[in-house]
């Protein structure tokens, strides 16, 4: 599911969007948006027909498509997430934006994933490398913590804007540059409680109107770019807890044999003497 904002009760419905996949299950996805950020909650569910999961490759995307809306509803007009920003390459949009209104308005932007690469740059840090410790799979009994893992993949997003109005496009070029200087992140939530902000990288705006063939094709205007998500594609595992820790301190000055300070009582250990045993002091 993922959860952003809304501002207005009457927009959910408009806002809510469902994804079916081959087999039979959906994700629901609700916007919410805030005045200055937006927060998308990302978690893995079990849903549909076949009980079916989720990837975090779809939850990113509809995370990308979901962020894009959030950044230019008010300069495009979107009607909804659905209609506004479709997931397809260009060669295909205007098809795509037609199928779904029937007479289509040419204010829309559309996404398409382009490379998915794994991140050796990124394969040594904690989270890869060991995961982040963040809660007991039961509050009470406490036997074990839930850890995060996860693999850190490059994320390639190419987007195009289009609009017949050329000074909205010059709009879309101010916000895309502000967006790089004050929030160049996709902001989601693991388990609805912890932050995972995936870091944005911008790639310059390109033309690709149709002014040069306008006489020929009509006139519109497209602007393209392309983003690259530092992603993380994560697993949750349960870790046993350590509730105690046997912690023997000595001085080993004139002690010969380290054995005898164990003493076999209800916590004689008797690896753990075996190995003292084999202690050897070093004479400086």
């Amino acid at each position: 599911m993922l959860g952003c904002d809304v501002t207005s009760q009457n927009q959910v419905k408009a806002l809510e969007t469902r994804l079916w996949n081959y087999s039979g299950s959906c994700v629901t996805i609700v916007l919410v948006k805030h005045v200055s950020t937006m927060t998308v909650t990302m978690r893995r569910m079990r849903i549909g027909v076949y009980s079916k999961m989720a990837t975090f490759l779809k939850i990113i995307d509809y995370g990308m498509r979901t962020l894009l809306y959030s950044k230019y509803t008010s300069i495009l007009g979107l009607e909804s997430v659905n209609k506004g920003v479709i997931l397809c390459p260009k060669e295909i949009a205007l098809r795509e934006k037609a199928e779904k209104e029937g007479n289509p308005e040419l204010e829309f932007v559309n996404i398409w994933r382009t490379k998915t690469a794994f991140s050796w740059k990124r394969q040594r840090t904690p989270m890869a490398r060991r995961g982040v410790s963040l809660e007991y799979d039961d509050a009470v009994a406490k036997n074990s913590v839930v850890t995060a893992k996860a693999v850190p993949v490059d994320l390639a997003y190419d987007v195009w804007f289009w609009s017949l109005k050329k000074e909205r496009i010059n709009e879309i070029d101010e916000t895309y540059l502000f967006w790089q200087h004050v929030d160049p992140n996709l902001n989601l939530l693991y388990m609805d409680t912890y932050p995972a902000n995936l870091d944005l990288h911008f790639s310059e705006l390109t033309d690709e109107s149709t002014v040069s063939t306008k006489y020929q094709t009509g006139m519109y205007f497209v602007r393209r770019a392309t983003i690259v998500v530092d992603g993380w594609v994560f697993i949750s595992e349960d870790v046993p807890a350590i509730h105690n820790i046997h912690l023997v301190i000595f001085d080993r000055d004139n002690v010969e044999d380290y054995s005898e300070l164990i003493e076999e009582d209800s916590n004689y250990d008797a690896e753990l003497a075996e190995t003292l045993k084999l202690y050897e002091r070093w004479e400086s």
